[in-house]
């Protein structure tokens, strides 16, 4: 089970579900409709991530997810952004233990700013390994790194159960 927070257009959507296949479940969640028509076993919600209920976000089945991708990016204005790419990671971050299996594994985006290390701390807190990644095939001048976080390690008082009849 793949939740990809910040799903459209649905590139990485595409990609989990080339990776789980047919028996795997892939759930993309986004501000925007996806367009691109994706086998059954991907489904699209239109959601906030800020006013979606967690819990609700798991599904009918109620079961937690094995891998949380987080592409979310706030609308660019220039100045500021790496702060309001940090609110969105927080709120990922926030929500993570009502969404991510323990063991599970996280990649979350993230514009280098002053909030970055505080990010980096705070994941570790979640995961037994964590690193701060920029790919390769990423612009010199871009701003965006990934947070890898391997093996979810939540308290129990972090995490919140589904209802008996999800």
């Amino acid at each position: 089970r793949v939740l990809d927070l910040g799903c459209a257009p649905g590139a990485w959507l595409q990609v989990a579900a080339e990776i789980v296949g047919p028996r795997g479940v892939v759930v993309g969640v986004d501000l925007q409709p996806v367009l691109h028509s994706f086998p059954d076993h991907v489904h699209h919600l239109v959601a906030d991530i800020y006013e979606a209920d967690p819990l609700a976000l798991r599904g009918p089945s109620g079961r937690l997810f094995d891998v949380v991708l987080s592409d979310m990016a706030p609308n660019t204005i220039g100045h500021g952004d790496d702060l309001l790419s940090a609110r969105l990671c927080a709120r990922v971050l926030e929500v993570l233990p009502d969404l991510l299996a323990p063991g599970g594994n996280f990649t979350m985006k993230v514009l280098e700013g002053g909030e970055q290390p505080r990010l980096l701390r705070d994941t570790r807190a979640l995961f037994a390994t964590v690193k701060a990644y920029k790919p390769p095939a990423s612009r010199d001048v871009s701003r965006e790194i990934y947070i890898v976080g391997h093996g979810f390690a939540p308290t129990p008082a972090q995490v919140r159960s589904a209802p008996l009849d999800s």
